[in-house]
């Protein structure tokens, strides 16, 4: 399935879509979570396994770090809104920072498209348990977008992470308006529970 949109060209999965079976009501967004606030999130815990990599770019640690950081936050955020201490789901993602040629390289490859984007998300079928898949976001794109919409990197890749875990959990706003507005909805949601700007 491909799925673009005006804000996030090219952003798109390449498998069927498993994770509305394998995370009963994605996000519990039209339930929990979204009257109180920012929720705090302590130390990583065991059942999280968060995997940033970085190809074809140069980048600091602390650059690094700060995108593992929003990502764990995202993952919480998203899949225990409330903070429950007892969550013990096993989850599983990684977060690729790339460069304009790499993420060309990709979606040249599966999508047939010779341009650079902003994030494609590969979600992993329906045997994958926790497993959700990978993000790939190009830190060039990523940038440049920034500029336009005046506002930082951080917010930018923030914005770019949730949208595409969005698609690993089920979303999607092609497949009909409501289905569009439901993604909205979501995105705008998750960015206020975080606390983060931007608009996905």
């Amino acid at each position: 399935v491909l799925c673009q949109d005006a804000h996030h060209k090219n952003v798109v999965y390449l498998h069927p879509i498993a994770a509305r079976a394998r995370v009963p009501d994605p996000l519990a967004l039209r339930a929990a979570g979204d009257a109180g606030g920012d929720v705090e999130y302590g130390e990583v815990e065991s059942n999280v396994q968060l995997d940033v990599l970085v190809e074809d770019l140069s980048l600091s640690e602390d650059q690094v770090e700060r995108v593992r950081q929003d990502a764990e936050s995202l993952l919480r955020g998203a899949l225990n809104p409330d903070g429950d201490p007892s969550w013990d789901e096993e989850v599983e993602l990684s977060v690729v920072l790339a460069s304009d040629a790499h993420i060309r390289a990709l979606n040249r490859e599966w999508r047939g498209k010779d341009a650079a984007t902003d994030v494609l998300s590969f979600p992993q079928g329906d045997d994958a348990g926790g497993l959700l898949g990978d993000l790939v976001v190009s830190i060039e794109t990523a940038s440049r977008q920034a500029d336009e919409r005046g506002h930082s990197l951080q917010t930018e890749l923030r914005v770019l992470m949730v949208h595409g875990l969005l698609h690993l959990l089920g979303y999607d706003h092609e497949t009909a308006e409501s289905d569009a507005e439901e993604m909205r909805d979501a995105e705008t949601r998750l960015l206020d529970r975080l606390g983060w700007g931007g608009q996905g």
